[in-house]
């Protein structure tokens, strides 16, 4: 079960690394860098932000397997189970599904133990699970 753990953090951060898609509309893409329209900014005199870097496409095949393996259980384990491993605190989820932390939790481990048995009824030869490697 700590491996499904780790694949769904795993997968919330590769979300977040990807690059924002549409930021330009295809007849204005072109090949010259982004340039500071402000003369103050251009030479770099602020701080410059740093962007994480762009995931692999095995990280994006893994994530992609994860959001597959999240429809395999009901909403309420789906998004509490993704909005842990986009790192909500156990106190803001217990706003969000209005009830306290500890109960957050409980239902956390719930969801988590039936995205385990759900992912083992698919496909129990999956070496990601515990399984021997096909």
């Amino acid at each position: 079960m700590a491996e499904v753990i780790t694949r769904l953090n795993e997968a919330a951060s590769v979300l977040r690394r990807l690059l924002e898609g549409n930021r330009y509309e295809r007849p204005f893409l072109t090949s010259w860098p982004d340039y500071r329209p402000d003369p103050n900014t251009a030479y770099g005199y602020e701080d410059v932000e740093v962007k994480p870097p762009i995931p692999s496409p095995a990280a994006i095949q893994r994530m992609e397997e994860v959001l597959d393996w999240l429809q395999l259980v009901p909403v309420e384990y789906r998004r509490l189970l993704w909005f842990r491993a986009e790192g909500w605190s156990w106190r803001k989820l217990g706003r969000y599904f209005g009830c306290g932390s500890r109960q957050v939790r409980l239902r956390w481990r719930d969801g988590v133990v039936s995205l385990w048995e759900a992912c083992i009824k698919k496909d129990p030869l999956r070496h990601y699970l515990g399984g021997p490697s096909r």
